[in-house]
């Protein structure tokens, strides 16, 4: 228990210095600039453009190259717009100013990369919580695993009837 809470701790760590260089960046900032925007309609808001974009993905897998080869390793499907979301779930942005990170301008579109992210990560279970910090994928793999089991138990459910109707 104290070797895992000292992994943890380590983990944190790192992830703070990472997440501190990241802020350091010029594109960070434009980020945290473009994310204070107040306009009444969204389609108005300003985003990060393709240049800045290109900036940013190079930014995140300089800082962020150990992460990323890690995640790479365990869900081989990942693509890099994946792997760029699931790092900067990992810094201290909101949901707006990742969606303004991918050029968009409301945040619908997260919840579909989310979901494709879900996708390509399903066969994975054995993947641990503290391996990966806050990480989204553990939590969607804990809802997939969840789900399997509550769809196991409604065919078995229904094969029974079946059974007993014969």
């Amino acid at each position: 228990y104290v070797h895992l809470s000292i992994y943890r701790h380590r983990q944190m760590c790192i992830r703070d210095r990472l997440n501190w260089l990241l802020e350091q960046s010029n594109i960070y900032k434009r980020v945290i600039t473009l994310s204070k925007q107040t306009v009444s309609n969204k389609k108005a808001m300003k985003v990060l453009t393709t240049a800045e974009q290109d900036q940013l993905k190079k930014t995140i897998f300089e800082i962020y190259h150990d992460y990323i080869s890690f995640l790479q390793k365990k869900y081989s499907k990942l693509t890099e717009s994946d792997l760029l979301y699931l790092c900067l779930q990992e810094t201290s942005l909101d949901s707006q100013s990742i969606a303004i990170c991918f050029g968009y301008s409301d945040t619908h579109p997260l919840s579909q990369k989310k979901y494709r992210i879900k996708e390509r990560t399903v066969s994975y279970t054995h993947l641990r919580a503290h391996e990966t910090g806050r990480n989204l994928v553990c939590r969607l793999l804990l809802e997939k695993k969840k789900k399997k089991k509550e769809k196991n138990s409604y065919k078995k459910k229904k094969k029974k009837r079946k059974e007993i109707k014969k």
